[in-house]
């Protein structure tokens, strides 16, 4: 069982593969038609993937939240010279 650490960096991982994969066109060189069908599955299948650990995300919260725990968000923003 992963915990709530492991989970976000799963997430992250999955969406910047996924918006990697999504750049990625038929037309670009060396994909070809049947190349771009195996993306196109890949692509499916970590979104799957992806929903499933944002059901465990939201899962660990609501947990936490009925044990009493309070959630807040911390924003992510660089510190200013």
């Amino acid at each position: 069982m992963f915990n709530y650490k492991d989970l976000t960096y799963i997430r992250v991982a999955l969406l910047s593969h996924i918006d990697k994969l999504s750049a990625i066109e038929e037309d670009d060189p060396g994909v070809g038609e049947d190349g771009f069908s195996d993306i196109q599955d890949d692509i499916e299948y970590l979104q799957r993937l992806s929903d499933i650990v944002d059901h465990e995300i939201a899962a660990i919260k609501a947990q936490a939240v009925q044990q009493g725990a309070r959630l807040t968000v911390v924003a992510n923003n660089p510190p200013s010279d």
